[in-house]
């Protein structure tokens, strides 16, 4: 039998907001509705559920336990989450974000957990794993898990990943409906935002046991599809219900006690301080049920597994792609872009050889290819193009980049050059000439909103990143300095960022940043070690205004499954591209090593490349499922 394994849940944790979500128990003919999608998303993004195998009745004992425990603890999980946010996050004086006291922490590094420092949240934390593998244990044994298509053949292995994606599924859905747990002082906004949680939890129950009720069944006669019966399907910001009548009126019908739950607790003025997804009554009911709809499909399809029913891209061949995609035996890369541009894909980096200083350049060259396996190497503009950003604007390729100081050879300055084929290059220029004057500033990246270009910096010092705005195109004119950008809170965790890039999905603009891992330092550099990419959204407005560049919030980290490549430094320098419009999926490529000795204490970067429907589910080469 082939398996198709299950990883992690969790990706980031964005909340929605748009119109059109529920379902209609209406004839097949008419079982399609219009969703709303992710935070900068127009639409929800594709899902479409493995196919999963015929369970056998002498099997069907043992997934009839691993759906029930599996949809069980996750709900036992949110509960106890809700109960410890509701009892100890009530008033101004708390505020931050949720993962602790009520959460813990699961390392992506080696899977351990960490509890909740709340006692109340810790004893609750534990009954559930406990309740959950003792059901498992008691239905199931190594024999019948080698005939199932989950995540593992034995025992052991299925409560070990089970429980990990089915944790992470409830950590989405619980930034999906409390958002930065902002502070809340008035009692009826803090009796809206505990009907969100406990409705969301009976939805969320209610969807992922209709869906599994309806794959253990038997079907009545051969179906075509046994994922279109039970579960439907995402595309294209269209929910097809399922086909099965009993499980279309089963979604329906929890969807409707769900709006009527939450109508009777919210009104419009509780959105903002509850900070769910979506930015009005209607547009939170319609995206939590789309996320909710979603994670029940998703903690379904790990219950059961299957296999894919789009088993190859033309864009890329993903089947059969591996990681690294990019590296060198000789040289190390990070700080990478990439592009997609005259049917190659581009990847340029800071590129250095084991024996270059701690400050050298990029080595002058990157690179090309047509099918992310052999790699051809173009010369760069002399001295390089360290530690690059790039943005396509008015028909050109525009990078940043840094490079030494002129005046002060140890330090850093920002430089710009424009390219229309990647290949030939304008003369570089020195962009933002008077901000942090006579400091090293690294790590530009650029955003043009209304007119107004927006350079994103860091002063290598503070380990913050600066904003400056310029009116106009002319980016080599003095830029007006707005002051230091707020990502997050100035806590350790939230206030560090590097790297920045800026990308606008769907109209709405975010940030992508490499800023602290919450899981700490893994070893004995701060190079490698404690770098994730974590993507940020406007804390208040849509970018028209100067003053909503300052302010960035719900810091949400890209969770991308670890590989044996990339266990030090494991997803260092992220840069994000949207390439739906070729395959349907956004593609992440990161820097990540074994080692954090090489290259100065660096690491020996290569490149990964990871991708995603949604911004939440990522899957790493070879991984077909959507």
């Amino acid at each position: 039998m082939r398996r198709w394994q299950i990883g992690p849940v969790l990706g980031a944790l964005f909340a929605l907001s748009g119109a059109g979500c529920a379902d209609r128990a209406l004839p097949p003919s008419d079982l399609t509705e219009v969703l709303a999608g992710p935070r900068g998303l127009a639409v929800c993004p594709t899902l479409r559920p493995l196919e999963p195998d015929t369970i056998a009745a002498t099997e069907r004992t043992c997934q009839a336990a691993i759906a029930r425990a599996g949809t069980a603890y996750v709900v036992a999980l949110l509960r106890g989450e809700h109960a410890c946010v509701d009892t100890n996050h009530p008033g101004p004086e708390v505020a931050g974000d949720p993962v602790h006291p009520c959460v813990g922490l699961r390392a992506l590094s080696t899977g351990s957990f960490r509890e909740p420092s709340d006692e109340r949240a810790a004893a609750a934390t534990r009954r559930a794993a406990e309740d959950f593998e003792r059901e498992i244990r008691a239905a199931c044994d190594d024999a019948t898990m080698a005939r199932l298509a989950a995540c593992s053949e034995t025992v052991d292995g299925l409560v070990e990943c089970l429980r990990a994606d089915h944790w992470e599924a409830a950590q989405l859905l619980l930034r999906e409906q409390y958002g930065d747990l902002l502070p809340l002082d008035d009692e009826s906004a803090r009796a809206c935002r505990a009907r969100v949680g406990a409705a969301s939890v009976d939805l969320l129950e209610t969807q992922a046991s209709a869906i599994a009720d309806c794959l253990l069944a038997p079907p009545p006669e051969e179906v075509a599809s046994r994922a279109r019966r039970c579960f439907g399907e995402v595309a294209n910001g269209v929910v097809a219900s399922p086909t099965d009548r009993k499980t279309a009126d089963a979604l329906a019908q929890s969807a409707r006690v769900f709006r009527e739950a939450i109508r009777d607790a919210c009104d419009e003025v509780h959105v903002p301080s509850v900070d769910s997804c979506g930015r009005d009554l209607a547009s939170m009911e319609e995206c939590l049920l789309c996320a909710h709809r979603r994670e029940a499909m998703y903690v379904v399809q790990s219950q059961f597994g299957g296999r894919p029913t789009s088993p190859k891209t033309d864009f890329i061949d993903w089947g059969t792609l591996r990681n690294p995609v990019v590296g060198w035996d000789d040289r190390r890369i990070k700080d990478q872009v990439m592009a997609f541009h005259d049917d190659h894909f581009w990847v340029i980096g800071s590129i250095a050889f084991e024996d270059d200083d701690d400050h050298a350049v990029a080595v002058p060259t990157y690179v090309r290819s047509d099918d992310w396996r052999s790699w051809e190497e173009i010369p760069a503009p002399e001295g390089g193009l360290g530690s690059p950003d790039l943005t396509f604007h008015d028909g050109v390729w525009h990078v940043v980049f840094q490079h030494p100081d002129p005046l002060v050879p140890e330090s850093r300055r920002l430089f710009w050059t424009t390219t229309p084929d990647l290949l030939t290059w304008t003369p570089r220029v020195e962009i933002a000439p008077n901000v942090l004057e006579e400091r090293s500033i690294i790590d530009g990246a650029l955003a043009r909103k209304n007119g107004r270009t927006h350079l994103l910096l860091k002063w290598r010092v503070e380990d913050l990143p600066w904003i400056a705005i310029t009116a106009d195109d002319d980016l080599t004119a003095p830029w007006p300095v707005d002051g230091r950008l707020v990502a997050g809170t100035e806590q350790a965790f939230h206030g560090f960022a590097e790297n920045g890039q800026f990308i606008e999905v769907d109209g709405r603009i975010h940030m992508l940043a490499t800023a602290r891992d919450p899981e700490g330092f893994r070893c004995g550099s701060i190079y490698t070690c404690s770098h994730e990419p974590f993507l940020y959204d406007f804390a208040v407005g849509d970018g028209s205004a100067v003053e909503d560049w300052s302010h960035w919030r719900h810091k949400t980290q890209l969770r991308i499954p670890y590989e044996d490549w990339n266990r030090v430094m494991h997803a260092n320098t992220g840069f994000l591209t949207d390439w739906r419009a070729h395959d349907g999926f956004f593609y992440l490529s990161y820097s990540g090593s074994l080692d954090h000795e090489s290259f100065a204490g660096r690491g020996h970067g290569k490149i990964g490349l990871a991708r995603s429907r949604d911004l939440m589910h990522w899957r790493l080469p070879g991984d077909l499922r959507d």
